[in-house]
């Protein structure tokens, strides 16, 4: 891959930091936010699909769905998007391709504190005339456990919408990219949803100030599947509720598009304790770990260690988990085969009791994330959840839209092409429709 020499640019943002209370105003104006553009890459319009199909890491989906059906998608997009640069340029033998730019930023952790995060904006460029796109995607990730598929290290499967003629964002967060040397605050939807709206205003001064393929009228478009789709609807609620019109305007956010999210982080705790098995077991630590980090005044003096099994902790896999170097299928096997597939055989006996004070932890903190309550969306939502999901209860995505109902939002039901995966199949199918369709 061709990289340029690093350069530095520091600029002041219209954005600031808000103060840590209950209700937080995110200012249009306070104090400076630094971002860095650290590196980029060019790729030619016939070299990016082929390094999408390299580098994309989807949980249990086959290569299959890449060399294949993905594959023949991408290409029907290049051939339009194609036929579109050469119509601007005005001449057929016009050259064009992508740009991934890296960037930092910075944002505040579950402390309050500054802290420094990644993140990836890829966009369609002509090689001699400035090309213009109207719509940016804000893709919120899916949860992984290996730090290499964070969104600064891998094109990823999302990449692929660039070929729609749009700009994409690409969040790492905090635990990752830059930050891997941090605990992703996994879960918490109040922190991570400051952390991407720093992201996306970042992005956005920076592709401003460098008149770099962002047309003067330009729409947000919000999307994330799984543990993306929560941190999506997070994000519109965090810009809705907390941020003032001057952050609203520069974002401008259409439509907010998400699929098997776990919008009542609470209900999934109370599905993981009464599982006679668990299809996805990290989950466990990985909450508890994100508790510690999105919200540490709750977790003041009190060891992690204590909420697991002695089975778990002599197991090996908190570790594995922390150190962010396996994928998660590793980390499950590994957990299966040691430990166990309940959260009987994770959990300590205290966090299993109900009301005991390490359980009271879990219920307050993840209450402090539910979605479904404390606003109504005025930004279109869609949601699309799988009625057969094993890991996320369609119930309970029923009831977050029954709850917002009154506000801007559809919930329509998505269906899993493989029949063993209903959620990761299903994310899959989710992903196809909106690559087809198109973010609109």
């Amino acid at each position: 891959m061709k990289r340029v020499n690093l350069i530095s640019l520091a600029v002041i943002l219209i954005i600031a930091g808000c103060q840590k209370t209950e209700r937080t105003i995110h200012p249009e104006q306070k104090n400076e936010l630094l971002y860095t553009l650290v590196d980029s890459t060019y790729y030619s319009y016939k070299d990016f699909p082929t390094a999408i199909i390299d580098y994309a890491s989807f949980p249990g989906v086959s290569k299959f769905w890449y060399s294949g059906p993905l594959k023949i998608m991408i290409w029907a997009k290049m051939n339009s998007l194609a036929k579109t640069m050469k119509e601007e340029a005005g001449f057929s033998s016009a050259t064009w391709g992508f740009k991934n730019y890296i960037l930092h930023y910075t944002s505040i952790d579950g402390a309050g504190r500054p802290i420094t995060l990644s993140e990836s904006v890829i966009l369609p460029v002509g090689n001699s005339w400035s090309h213009k796109c109207s719509r940016i995607m804000l893709d919120n990730p899916y949860t992984h456990l290996d730090g290499k598929a964070c969104a600064t290290e891998s094109l990823g499967l999302t990449s692929a919408f660039v070929t729609d003629d749009l700009i994409l964002i690409r969040p790492d967060l905090e635990g990752y990219g830059i930050s891997s040397d941090r605990t992703h605050p996994y879960m918490i939807h109040p922190v991570v949803a400051r952390q991407t709206t720093d992201g996306a205003l970042a992005a956005i001064e920076f592709l401003k100030q460098r008149k770099i393929g962002l047309a003067e009228e330009y729409s947000l478009y919000n999307v994330g599947c799984s543990q993306g789709a929560s941190y999506a609807l997070a994000t519109q609620k965090y810009i809705e509720n907390d941020c003032d019109a001057g952050v609203q305007r520069t974002l401008n956010l259409t439509k907010t598009i998400c699929g098997g999210g776990a919008y009542r982080p609470d209900d999934v705790f109370s599905d993981i304790l009464s599982a006679d098995e668990l299809y996805y077991t990290v989950m466990i630590p990985l909450t508890i770990l994100g508790i510690k980090s999105g919200f540490p005044e709750m977790m003041e003096g009190i060891e992690i260690s204590e909420f697991f099994s002695e089975k778990f902790l002599n197991s090996g896999a908190l570790e594995m988990i922390e150190k962010k170097e396996e994928h998660s299928s590793v980390v499950l096997d590994l957990i299966r085969e040691k430990v166990g597939n309940s959260a009987a055989d994770i959990l300590s006996e205290e966090v299993l009791t109900e009301g005991s004070t390490l359980n009271t932890i879990i219920r307050k903190a993840l209450e402090r994330c539910d979605l479904s309550e404390g606003w109504l969306p005025r930004a279109e939502v869609a949601m699309y959840h799988n009625p057969d999901d094993e890991f996320i209860s369609y119930s309970s995505a029923a009831k977050t839209a029954e709850m917002l109902k009154d506000g801007n939002i559809s919930f329509k039901k998505v269906y899993s092409l493989i029949p063993s995966m209903q959620h990761s199949g299903s994310l899959f199918t989710f992903y196809i429709n909106l690559f087809t369709e198109g973010v609109k």
